[in-house]
């Protein structure tokens, strides 16, 4: 009797355990699809090395933005 108890009790165990597989199993498939895509470096772009940092700065009672040109 505490034999087939104990079986049934490890049958409801792994029909719980079940569905929660599955969720790590999208889980597992969408972060493969999330790592594998590649960073898209934009190579035809005339000047790809470099961004535009600006900054805010006050003239003459008038904010006047500054940028500058900074080498990635």
């Amino acid at each position: 009797m505490k034999f087939i108890a104990l079986l049934s009790a490890g049958l409801i165990a792994a029909s719980a355990l079940a569905p929660t597989a599955a969720s790590a199993q999208m889980r597992q498939d969408r972060h493969d699809r999330v790592v594998s895509r590649t960073v898209h470096t934009d190579r035809h772009r005339p000047s790809y090395r470099t961004r535009k940092v600006c900054r805010m700065e006050r003239r003459n009672q008038r904010r006047v933005r500054i940028c500058r040109t900074v080498r990635r």
